[in-house]
């Protein structure tokens, strides 16, 4: 066996170490049924405190020409159930052009107008700081419109988490729905994502990160303001990576988590246009933050996957078949491997997990177009709009 092969074979295994515990759920100490109480039951019978002993949590939902998916995550929320705590939901309308606010106040959601908009700015950061000094409750749950609650008792969990001292910051990768062959060109960036986070690896019993998913995001409110929230990250391209920057500066813990059975999203559903759109405004902005170690070893394991594929072609037209067959098994090994862990975080189509050589290479186009943009073009586009990098410099356009 030569020495290449030898490599490609040892570091295969990292992905399972970095995505060993992709699937545990959120701990909560006490369990799902346990009463939580900010304040003494008695002081506050007895009036000598004003708040409640229950758990408010205010659910904050940013949206922009979101009519055709928003319906489904407020009808997932008003299935949410509920012990001792209130949730309140409020949907942020950031200029929308469709029925988005009509939608959401038919689900007897609360909408707020976000109006304020400054050159340089990222608008939905904008529209969540535009907010901030409205949100109401001990507790900020903040949700992307695309996300779908499947576990009914979710909300409430994520602030007994909180509550009991779980983590300052918690953040959810939804599982990924995906609807179309293109749609499934996510495998690769959304896997490369969860390994580069280092929060899921065999060595990390604790879920702990410096980089946060904004999908799904919780917090208590106080530490929330007390890091100066989204107000203090505006001019920043991937704000859930920046609000995360904010707590660990802080002093404060930080916890990464996948959706699982618990939340799923169907992120890019207008297909590859919007895909190479999205992931190319945040890829790049995203490794920037990510733990050293495991980025480091997620590209080990991707240098060795895409090299195992090269030999494959090489020792197709110039090697022995002897050579052949052993590079063809290591390469098998890597897509096996990656359809054992995709399924853990996606519903992607298989034509990705027989073609993922091709699928990869992809993710580095992506991710090299990234870089491009944030480091040379200096400007990314979103949903209409260019959002130039550096601050209060830029210039905001709807195309």
């Amino acid at each position: 066996m030569s020495i290449s092969y030898s490599l490609y074979l040892l570091v295969a295994p990292l992905a399972l170490l970095l995505l060993y515990r992709v699937k545990e759920p959120l701990a909560i100490d006490e369990g799902v049924s346990a009463p939580v109480r900010l304040v003494d039951e008695k002081a506050y019978e007895s009036n000598s405190k004003p708040s409640s002993p229950y758990l408010s949590i205010e659910v904050v939902v940013p949206a922009r020409d979101e009519e055709e998916s928003i319906g489904v995550l407020l009808h997932s929320l008003s299935q949410q159930k509920t012990t001792n705590c209130s949730i309140r939901v409020t949907v942020i309308d950031d200029h929308s052009s469709d029925s988005t606010a009509q939608v959401a106040r038919s689900y007897g959601a609360e909408v707020f107008q976000s109006d304020l908009l400054l050159p340089g700015d990222n608008p939905k950061a904008r529209a969540l700081a535009n907010y901030q000094p409205f949100i109401q409750g001990d507790v900020v749950v903040f949700l992307d419109a695309d996300v779908t609650l499947l576990d009914s008792h979710l909300i409430e969990n994520l602030g007994k988490y909180l509550v009991l001292g779980g983590s300052d910051l918690v953040s959810i990768q939804p599982f990924h729905r995906c609807g179309s062959i293109w749609e499934s060109l996510s495998l690769f960036p959304n896997m490369v994502a969860l390994m580069g986070s280092g929060a899921f690896s065999l060595w990390n019993k604790r879920h702990s990160s410096k980089v946060a998913f904004g999908p799904c995001l919780a917090a208590m409110n106080h530490k929330y303001q007390e890091v100066g929230g989204h107000q203090g990250i505006c001019h920043e391209i991937l704000d859930d990576a920046a609000l995360a920057r904010s707590f660990t500066k802080s002093g404060y813990r930080v916890s990464l988590y996948s959706g699982s059975k618990g939340v799923s999203f169907r992120m890019y559903p207008k297909g590859l246009r919007q895909l190479v759109e999205g992931f190319t405004k945040n890829l790049g902005a995203g490794s920037a933050g990510a733990s050293a170690d495991a980025v480091s070893l997620t590209a080990l394991w991707i240098t060795a996957f895409l090299g195992s594929f090269l030999h494959v072609i090489f020792d197709l037209f110039n090697g022995e078949p002897g050579s052949l067959l052993l590079s063809t098994a290591t390469l098998v090994l890597y897509i096996l491997e990656t359809r054992f862990l995709g399924k853990k975080i996606g519903r992607y189509s298989p034509i990705w997990y027989v073609l993922a050589p091709i699928a990869l290479s992809f993710f580095v186009y992506l991710f090299a177009a990234s870089l491009v943009k944030l480091y040379v073009l200096r400007s990314v586009t979103w949903k209409g709009r260019s959002i130039v990098i550096g601050g209060n410099k830029g210039e905001q356009r709807r195309d």
